[in-house]
């Protein structure tokens, strides 16, 4: 058995404005609490050590698992934000994970609201089909690389009528490489699929091709 460890930072405002005070419990798989805890001046809470498998399980190809283990997180600050309840918040062994929380305000005349957030298993341990090759198209090189600040982002399947939304490229990478591979792995490991990650967003964005538009344009 090891040791993984989380802190939780809350925020309001898309990350602009930290809330202060916010009660966090954290429930093991059979609900019983494990932690209470507050946030401070910065939204953060204190870190809090949590057991994990073996991180020897993620290196070796053949191992079934358990790779990691999950915990439920509850966020709320009764009278002002909606509470948060994220669901399956994976903790790897010798690992230290940030879960931001993004608290919105109740509407007016509201008293108790609850949203609930499942955390989806990383994609490397699941068996996936992926379609993801494009059409031909005509190569092109730019005179040098460039990293755009912001990516639009669907928010479901490619045939599936999703919102889009715009975030900062550097933390949609991040998601990206977390929800894909595991963090225990080699560091070069970890580089080589992040900046597979990269090049695999950078050339949709300047291809302009997407697979449920069949098309470039």
């Amino acid at each position: 058995m090891g040791l993984g460890f989380l802190t939780i930072q809350a925020h309001t405002g898309n990350d602009a404005l930290p809330v202060k005070g916010a009660q966090v419990i954290i429930r093991n798989s059979m609900g019983e609490i494990l932690h209470q805890l507050t946030t401070d001046e910065s939204g953060n809470t204190e870190r809090v050590s949590l057991y994990a498998p073996d991180k020897s399980h993620t290196l070796t190809p053949e191992d079934t698992g358990p790779f990691y283990a999950t915990y439920q997180v509850e966020v709320m600050l009764p009278g002002e934000y909606v509470a948060e309840v994220v669901h399956d918040v994976q903790i790897f062994d010798t690992i230290e994970s940030i879960l931001p929380v993004n608290m919105l305000p109740l509407p007016e005349g509201s008293r108790d609201l609850v949203e609930e957030i499942e955390v989806p298993p990383p994609a490397v341990g699941l068996s996936l089909q992926r379609n993801q090759v494009s059409p031909a198209i005509t190569p092109f090189a730019l005179r040098e690389v460039v990293i755009p600040d912001f990516i639009t982002v669907h928010l479901g399947h490619p045939s599936v009528s999703a919102r889009n939304v715009r975030v900062r490229f550097a933390d949609y990478i991040k998601n990206v490489a977390s929800s894909e591979i595991y963090p225990t792995w080699p560091r070069a490991s970890l580089e080589a699929n992040i900046l597979a990650q990269i090049s695999f967003a950078l050339n949709r964005v300047f291809t302009e091709w997407y697979r449920s538009r069949r098309t470039q344009f």
